[in-house]
This record gives C-alpha cells, sequence and structure tokens, in this order.
C-alpha cells in the first residue's frame, strides 16, 4: 500500500463499490473496494466488502485470489485483535528474520561491534518491535524454567 492515506478519498471510493455491488457489478466493486482499502487500511467493514465482491466476481479463483482473499481476512482479524496481531505477526518471514537479528546482538561479546545488525533491525520497523517483544519474553521462560520461578525462588 503505497499510497498516502486519504481517509476521505477512501470513503468515497467505498461508496462507489458499495453502488456497484448493489447492481451486481462485483469486479468494478472490487477494484474500488481495493482502492478504498489502499487509501485507509483501517477502514472497519472493508474487508468483508472485499470478500463479497471477490466471492460475486465471475471466474475460477487462482492462487493469486486465494492470497488476497486470506491477506484481508488477516487484516480484518489483526485489527479487530490485538493479539491476533500478534500471531500475525509471528507468521510473517520478516519476523523470523528480526527474531535472528535479535539474537545475533544478544550473541555477540561484549566488546564486539553490533552496529550493523542493530541498524538492520531499526530499519525493520514495527515487526523488529514486536520480535523484540517475542525474544524478551523467552528469554523471561527461559529465565522461569519450567515451573514458573526464577533459579532464586
Amino acid at each position: 500500500m503505497s499510497k498516502k492515506p486519504n481517509p476521505d478519498k477512501a470513503r468515497k471510493h467505498e461508496a462507489k463499490g458499495d453502488a456497484h455491488l448493489e447492481k451486481g457489478r462485483f469486479a468494478k466493486a472490487l477494484a474500488e473496494f481495493k482502492k478504498a482499502r489502499e487509501l485507509d487500511p483501517d477502514l472497519p467493514e472493508i474487508y468483508d466488502k472485499l470478500q463479497r465482491a471477490h466471492d460475486g466476481a465471475e471466474g475460477e479463483w487462482d492462487m493469486g485470489d486465494f492470497a488476497d482473499s486470506v491477506s484481508w481476512t488477516m487484516e480484518k482479524q489483526a485489527k479487530q485483535s490485538l493479539p491476533v496481531r500478534q500471531v500475525h505477526a509471528r507468521l510473517s518471514p520478516e519476523w523470523m528474520k528480526a527474531s535472528e537479528l535479535a539474537y545475533r546482538i544478544l550473541a555477540k561479546p561484549k566488546d564486539e561491534d553490533a552496529s550493523a545488525e542493530i541498524e538492520e533491525l531499526v530499519g525493520m520497523g514495527e515487526i523488529a518491535t514486536r520480535a523484540l517483544v517475542g525474544v524478551l519474553q523467552d528469554l523471561r521462560d527461559s529465565a522461569m524454567g519450567e515451573h514458573g520461578e526464577g533459579e532464586d525462588a
């Protein structure tokens, strides 16, 4: 989604999509709903509308259609639930890369420079933050041991 968020313009495309959907013009509705989502991915009902328009469009589904459908479902779930957002983040390939970078930084000797790894991790944005939280939770769980107690307990 490369366009700058524009909720007003998104609502206009959504309204156009609604009109097309009402008249059974599913392909046109789908195109309008995609534009609306691109302009404002936080529109709460846009994901259901994308699915309805897509389901109504004629033709066989290909892998791209399936991927779109799964992506829309996951985006909707992530917008509705913070824990689900974290689960979805864990499923991304970027999560693994960010986690590996974090563990590499932790494994470096104190006197060894980790600047390159740190900059790469910082450049990953939100997924890096989520992965770092995951690493911290792993370390906490590891320190707590099987019984939920620290070594001092």
